[in-house]
């Protein structure tokens, strides 16, 4: 669960971050959005100053290798629109802590018009912990943890 304590990163946050905003409301964790769209981070900037004033909420456009937050994180959600998610997964093993928990969005077959879909990681870097099926949602979502 997250809670006001965890730390949570985004990868993929778009224009319109969404789920910074909820997360960041609903719990009062630290949210920090990253993505690699200049327009993107600037216009989410601009959505998170009207739309969640006084949330622990960054944006920044950069790699996940260039955060200084990534070893305290608590929990990691990849957007489905990122193509080269696995590649980034993988990267974030040596990069993140034990406890971990990272939320894998992806679409497959027909939800692959709007997502990437899944993929197999490394078992011996990450294991599937819960696959959650969502019929009437535009992507479903795999939870990982560290093997």
């Amino acid at each position: 669960q997250i809670t006001s304590e965890s730390k949570v990163l985004l990868v993929g946050s778009g224009s319109f971050p969404m789920t910074p905003l909820l997360i960041a409301k609903r719990t009062g964790a630290e949210v920090v959005g990253i993505d690699i769209d200049d327009e993107a981070i600037q216009l989410g900037r601009n959505v998170v100053e009207k739309l969640g004033n006084g949330l622990n909420i960054r944006l920044e456009k950069t790699l996940v290798e260039n955060l200084d937050f990534t070893k305290n994180v608590t929990h990691i959600i990849f957007s489905s629109t990122v193509e080269n998610k696995y590649y980034i997964l993988d990267q974030l093993h040596t990069l993140t802590n034990e406890n971990v928990v990272v939320a894998m969005r992806y679409g497959n077959q027909l939800k692959s018009l709007f997502n990437f879909p899944s993929r197999e990681v490394d078992r011996q870097k990450w294991k599937m912990v819960e696959e959650i099926l969502r019929p009437d949602h535009v992507f479903d979502i795999a939870l990982y943890k560290k093997a």
